[in-house]
């Protein structure tokens, strides 16, 4: 483990020098991702970014609280230049301890994945450690390039149209859904936008707009993106139930319906509603009741 995030952390730093060229060069395609996050996440939320870059995203993202991380220590400096009302640290985000030591923030509105699941190397561990930073109403957000677009990216890459990258694991969505499960989370909400990444005349415009939103099409678009929200527990073994029985002119049935119930949770309240009094009904729940609770004449 420890040699690849050497060999991240090496191809981050060494990033940061052609990192203007870049952007201008996928600038089309920048502003369609950023937008599409924007759409997911709204103004004024609590935010930590893991794998944060140089910070753009989460600063597009307008947050009240902007937290990011990244292994790079040249990219955090220039993130810490160029937003200093924003907390920013150099760390490897699988360090258990790192996550932990940002509990100091308590927990966030949405934790951004942009381009990172791919370089973990333990996925289960991480999203488990991740917990600590979650309460019910966060929102994991992963976004990721389509597993079938590696031999386009990589020809791109050859070609010098792309920033060279280092060997990721790509994975499919349908992966990204199992991650998140046997993590503790339960994806909640899946799309997939550009189905072209280059503007080409006002091409790209068309086929983002129009055709990459149809059935069938959509799924071969080059963004992915997985929200994703803690699963929630099963604790009704930990809840009492009350059990509210009507009766009237029910005097055969009342111990039968004392004797048959089940218990159902940690305890089981029975509840009798007996409004007449005829028919011997009331005398017949003062007498089956005693050994199980008690009747109330109001």
């Amino acid at each position: 483990h420890q040699k690849h995030v050497r060999e991240i952390r090496i191809w981050a730093d060494n990033a940061v020098a052609t990192r203007d060229k870049w952007r201008k060069r996928n600038a089309y395609f920048r502003k369609l991702d950023s937008d599409y996050l924007k759409f997911l996440v709204g103004p004024g939320q609590r935010i930590l970014a893991l794998g944060c870059g140089f910070g753009s995203k989460l600063y597009s993202l307008n947050p009240s609280l902007g937290v990011g991380v990244d292994i790079s220590p040249d990219k955090i400096n220039k993130a810490v230049d160029k937003y200093p009302d924003f907390e920013f640290f150099v760390g490897d985000i699988e360090d258990p301890a790192l996550l932990h030591s940002l509990g100091k923030y308590g927990t966030f509105d949405v934790i951004l994945l942009s381009d990172t699941l791919g370089y973990i190397s333990d996925i289960h561990a991480f999203l488990e450690n991740l917990k600590v930073l979650c309460s019910p109403n966060t929102r994991l957000i992963s976004v990721y390039y389509a597993y079938f677009w590696e031999p386009a990216l990589k020809l791109a890459e050859f070609f010098n149209l792309r920033m060279k990258t280092l060997d990721t694991t790509w994975l499919r969505m349908s992966d990204v859904e199992k991650f998140m499960k046997l993590g503790g989370f339960e994806p909640v909400k899946k799309e997939w936008r550009i189905l072209l990444p280059i503007k080409l005349s006002g091409i790209g415009t068309i086929f983002n707009k129009y055709l990459a939103t149809l059935p069938l099409l959509r799924k071969l678009c080059l963004r992915h993106y997985v929200v994703s929200r803690l699963a929630p527990t099963d604790d009704r073994e930990n809840k009492s139930v009350s059990v509210v029985v009507p009766c009237r002119n029910e005097k055969g049935n009342i111990e039968e319906a004392v004797v048959r119930m089940p218990t159902l949770g940690s305890s089981t309240e029975i509840i009798f509603v007996e409004e007449h009094r005829k028919k011997g009904t009331w005398e017949e729940l003062l007498r089956s009741t005693p050994a199980r609770g008690s009747a109330l004449d109001l």
